[in-house]
Formats: C-alpha cells, structure tokens, sequence
C-alpha cells in the first residue's frame, strides 16, 4: 500500500513510522498499566485496552482508503524485479554475504556446543 501512496524516495519513511509507532504504543501501554491496575483490576485494564485498540481499528477501516486521488509517482519511474532476478541480486550484496556466513557461523557454533554439552564434555 505504501507504493500507492508514497513517492519512491518517502517510502523507506512511510514503512519505518508505523513500526516505531508500534514500539512506542508497547512503551505506553507498560507505562500506563501499573497505573491503572489499582482503580480498574487486570480485568478492566485488558477491558479497556480492548475498547481502545477495537475502536481505533474500525476508525482505520473507516477512513482509510486502497489508493490516493492522485498517485505519488508515475509507475514507470519504479523498478520491479521478478522474484528470482531480486534474489540474484540480493546475493550479489556483500554485507548480505556477510550476514549469511555470520549467521551459518553462529548456528555452526550452536550445534557443536550443544552436541559437546549433550555428550557430558562441557560440565557447568
């Protein structure tokens, strides 16, 4: 949906807000519920909660809509890859390589140390 309604350069943006959005509502609810359990009980807070998220829910299905009046960008100016050609160059990243290889390391050294402590040579 973000293709529809941001221009290429904003659209990194336009992702990025809502996940912290979605930090900074957790930081609240934790901030808020220690405050609220006297007065309401658990019950009453998750109550409320419920309330909230519901009611902002159905105002977002209300008033948002699939596509702008007028779109960002012209389709032309966007660069779509076919899955395989996006994967191909995905694999041609060096920081992805490396991220690969560091992540086969780390399970690597996962399965040794867990063969090692399953066979009693590592004691605690």
């Amino acid at each position: 949906m973000g293709a529809s309604w941001f221009p290429v350069q904003e659209r990194a943006t336009a992702a990025g807000i809502p996940v912290l959005a979605q930090f900074v509502g957790i930081i609240i609810a934790m901030a808020l519920t220690p405050l609220l359990t006297n007065p309401q009980g658990i019950t009453g807070i998750l109550l409320l909660y419920g309330v909230v998220s519901g009611a902002i829910a159905l105002l977002f299905c209300v008033f948002m809509k699939e596509k702008p009046p007028t779109p960002p960008a012209r389709e032309g100016t966007v660069e779509h890859f076919r899955f395989f050609e996006g994967i191909r160059d995905l694999f041609k990243n060096r920081d992805v390589l490396f991220m690969i290889i560091f992540i086969i390391l780390s399970f690597t050294n996962l399965f040794i140390y867990t063969r090692l402590k399953e066979s009693e040579m590592i004691r605690q």
